[in-house]
Parts: structure tokens; C-alpha cells; sequence
């Protein structure tokens, strides 16, 4: 407990020196977190928190004989040394009735969801307040509850502290929204994030897909005890993921889809729509073995899918990247984000579609599939109309040598999902169109960057040797580049 402590206060120092307003602050703070030895304690404290959310799992269930089985003996030997030599080592479950230990986990905190919330939303004061019944309280877990309150207590307390900094460095990371005043004209250039700035995003969305694609120990004995995890590891990648207006910043979606914590959000719900891959996914929610707290754990889940499937705020997100590639650096594609999330969500929720709705939370979840697919509805006709402004000019008679004017063929409306993601280059659709804009950006004819792409084998370097180790004759570069095919 005092090593907590002490680890208390430096998360909050380091929380305070985040909060800072004044630019030049943020920018030496994002330099050090980015370093060497900020990254590092960056992974240290995300391993910490990690274990944090965990160990409240345990210690909550080891409070009620009703979550373990009376003939598990997990963490069994580890309660009976809390009791006190005056008191027979026995377990709990010896002890009383199921409604002494509920009062018991009453008196310990009034949070009905304490077990999604322990550690990022919990109470910071876990008072033990009276009970509500007359039913005797067993003795025997009321000594022990009193001694892992303490621990409770601290790790909440450390780990809502955790959350926080993480925030806060999210912030750090995407910087100011933008904000376009009224009456102009022009859309404001959004500043490209520093190398520091990248590095703490991928760290910070490293820690949200391990926490999306956690196994317990082998000695973990219920699938609930998994399932509670993944309730709070949802609850944590939403505010690490969108603002407070449900805007996304697109840095972090970026790095989330990168580090492939995109995939493990649905890994997850694959994992519980089907018991840990033992039913088919049809039949996971009418299932007689479906565990205690998948209803919570999916009805989180689809609150976040619905964040993830807006077109508008996706779109229309202040937190975003500029548009062209720098360096190494790849813009973020809103649009090709949208489709492929659309596709995954609408598959997913199809599992949900038609299904008995589950106790408690059958009604929420229900409003949550309506407002996704609500989303992928107007999503196809965004998208349809974002990808008909992005289509390159039609070509001229002559590039092609026919009728001037001729507009392309128009995609079925049924084909949106499903774009020509070369449709800068429509002639060469074996070219990677960035590589492409990236050489006639340096000031090399489109045909000659096409050949030299071709004849490298893809690759932007090699191209790139190839157009300056072979450069066309004078007469044959004014007419590439100043007449035209045509000329």
C-alpha cells in the first residue's frame, strides 16, 4: 500500500505538469514522454494498469460466494490467511447464506457497477455504509472484506489516476482542434504531429489492443472474470479514442488501426458472441450457457461501434491530419476508415439482429444496433458523394482519343463499399497512386514515373534512382513536360 502510494503521487505530478495550458510546456512535455526513456515508462505504466484492472477483477470476486463455485478453490488458500487466529480458517462459503454476502459486498460499496468501474470510474471514497437489510452479516467475510478494502481503495485510486494521464496525453499528442472562424473562406491547415507525438500515440494505442485482445492466466477459473475485463478496456478506449463530443482524433484512429487494435475490438466480440469460440456465433446469445456479464460487456461494445460508424463526426472531426503524406509520414483515409468499419460492423451486428434480447440490457443494446445501422445507411450515401468529388478529370481526346466531355462509368449504387482505391492512376491500376504522386510531385512527367514504377517492381526508391540515373533527352523532356502526348 505504500508503494502505491508513493506511485500515487508521481502519476499525479506528472498529471499536473500534462494539464498545463501554455504551448511551450506541451511541447517539452511531449518531447520527453516521446523519448527513449519516457516511452519506457510510458509501456511501464500501461503494464501497471493493466495488472491494476485485473487484481480488482479478482478481489471483487473473491468478496462473493456467488460469483466462484463452492467447489473452486481458486484464491481460497490465499482469503483464509486473511482471517485472524481467533477465527476458524475456513472459506466463506461455509458461512452464512447468499444475501449475508451480498450485504456484505453492499457494505463495502453502494456502486452497483463496480466491477466495469473499479478502476478507471470508481468511487474514491468506497465507504462502508449499514446495511439495508436485517439479515446477519457473516463475520468471517466481513473480516476479510475489511482488510482488501484498503487495496480496493488504492488500486482504484491509482488506476483512475492512470486513466487520467492517459488522457491527458492524448491531448498532448493530437493537439488544439481546429477551429474555423465564421465568414472564412479557406479551411485552416491542420499541423503535422511531431515524431515524439507518433510515438506516444502508437504506445498508448499498443496499450488499448492488448487490453482488447487480454487473456487471463490459466489459473483464471470463469469466462465472467475475462468478460469484466474486457468491459473496462472498452470503457478506457473510448475517451482514448473520441472527445467528449464524440468527435474521433484521427491520429489515434490511425495508430489504433495500425497496431491492430481495430481488429481485436472485434476479435473480442467474435470471442463473446460465440462463449470463447465454443458455439456458433448465430446461436451464442440464445445459448443456456451464456456466462454472466456478456449483456453489459455487448452492450458496451456496440456504444463504441456506434462512435466508430458515424460518418458525420468521423468526417467532420476538428482532430484531424493534413492531407498529403510527408517523409514517412501517411495521411489518415477517412473515407477507406469508414467503409471497412461499416462492412465489419454491419456483419457483426447482423449476430445481434433477430436475436432473444438479453435481460436487463436487451432494450439499450437493441437501440444501439438501430442507431448503427441508421449510420451505415446515410455512411453510403456520404461516402458515395465524397468518392464522385475525389474522381480524377475525365481524360482529354488527346490521352485517350475519343470524344471529348465522355464522363466514366458510374459505380452501382450497390458497389460503394467497395472503391477503386487507385483511382487517381485509372489506367495503371497495378501502380500505387501515392507512389505515383509522390515522384510527380518532384517534378517528373506522369509517364515517366509510371515506367519507373513499373520497371522497379512497385518500389519508391528504386523508382526514384531510375528516374535520375536515366533522364530523357532535352528534346523529348520539353515535349513530355511542356507540350504534352499531344504536342
Amino acid at each position: 500500500l505504500h508503494h502505491m502510494s508513493a506511485a500515487h503521487a508521481y502519476i499525479q505530478m506528472f498529471v499536473h505538469v500534462c494539464r498545463t495550458g501554455q504551448a511551450d510546456i506541451r511541447t517539452i512535455s511531449v518531447g520527453h514522454w516521446g523519448s527513449e526513456l519516457g516511452l519506457s515508462v510510458l509501456a511501464g505504466l500501461s503494464r501497471l494498469y493493466t495488472s491494476l484492472v485485473w487484481e480488482s477483477t479478482v478481489l471483487l470476486a473473491l468478496c462473493s460466494e456467488d460469483t466462484l463455485p463452492q467447489d473452486c478453490m481458486f484464491g481460497r488458500q490465499d482469503m483464509e490467511k486473511l482471517v485472524t487466529t481467533d477465527q476458524s480458517p475456513s472459506s466463506p462459503a461455509s458461512h452464512g447464506s447468499s444475501g449475508e454476502v451480498t450485504s456484505a459486498m453492499e457494505n463495502l460499496t453502494t456502486d452497483s457497477n463496480m466491477e466495469a468501474e473499479v478502476v478507471m470510474e470508481g468511487t474514491s471514497d468506497m465507504e462502508i455504509v449499514p446495511g439495508q437489510d436485517d439479515k446477519k452479516t457473516n463475520p468471517l467475510l466481513q473480516c476479510q472484506i475489511k482488510q482488501i478494502k484498503p487495496l480496493l481503495s488504492g488500486s482504484s485510486r491509482l488506476g483512475r489516476a492512470l486513466a487520467e494521464l492517459f488522457g491527458l496525453l492524448v491531448k498532448l499528442c493530437v493537439g488544439s482542434p481546429l477551429r474555423q472562424r465564421r465568414g472564412q473562406v479557406n479551411q485552416p491547415t491542420p499541423a503535422m504531429p511531431s515524431p515524439p507525438a507518433r510515438a506516444v500515440a502508437t504506445a498508448l494505442t499498443k496499450l488499448l489492443t492488448s487490453g482488447l485482445s487480454w487473456e487471463p492466466p490459466q489459473t483464471s477459473p470463469l469466462p465472467k472474470f475475462r468478460l469484466t475485463f474486457f468491459i473496462c478496456s472498452v470503457g478506457f478506449t473510448s475517451p482514448m479514442l473520441f472527445d467528449e463530443k464524440k468527435f474521433p482524433y484521427h491520429l489515434m484512429l490511425m495508430k489504433f488501426l495500425s497496431s491492430g487494435g481495430q481488429q481485436a475490438f472485434f476479435n473480442t466480440f467474435n470471442w463473446a458472441i460465440t462463449l470463447g469460440n465454443s458455439v456458433p456465433a448465430e446461436d451464442g446469445l440464445e445459448s443456456s450457457s451464456l456466462p454472466d456479464g456478456t449483456g453489459e460487456f455487448l452492450d458496451a461494445w456496440l456504444m463504441l461501434l456506434e462512435k466508430m460508424v458515424n460518418p458525420k463526426t468521423v468526417n467532420e472531426s476538428p482532430h484531424v491530419l493534413p492531407s498529403k503524406a510527408v517523409g514517412n509520414f501517411k495521411p489518415f483515409d477517412s473515407l477507406r476508415y469508414l467503409i471497412k468499419t461499416h462492412k465489419m460492423a454491419f456483419e457483426a451486428v447482423m449476430m445481434i439482429w433477430g436475436r432473444k434480447p438479453l435481460p436487463v440490457y436487451g432494450g439499450r443494446m437493441a437501440e444501439s444496433v438501430l442507431a448503427i445501422l441508421c449510420h451505415i445507411l446515410k455512411g453510403e450515401k456520404i461516402i458515395a458523394e465524397k468518392l464522385e468529388k475525389e474522381k480524377p478529370v475525365p481524360p482529354t481526346i488527346a490521352e485517350k482519343g475519343g470524344e471529348a466531355g465522355t464522363d466514366p462509368p458510374t459505380p452501382a449504387p450497390g458497389t460503394v463499399a467497395e472503391p477503386s482505391w487507385s483511382a487517381s492512376t485509372p489506367a495503371e491500376p497495378d501502380v500505387n497512386p501515392e507512389h505515383l504522386q509522390t515522384l510527380m510531385d518532384m517534378g517528373f512527367p506522369r509517364e515517366r514515373c509510371v515506367e519507373a514504377i513499373t520497371a522497379t517492381g512497385g518500389s519508391l526508391d528504386a523508382a526514384t534512382d531510375y528516374l535520375l540515373n536515366n533522364p530523357l533527352p532535352p528534346l523529348q523532356q520539353s515535349l513530355s513536360t511542356g507540350f504534352g502526348q499531344g504536342g
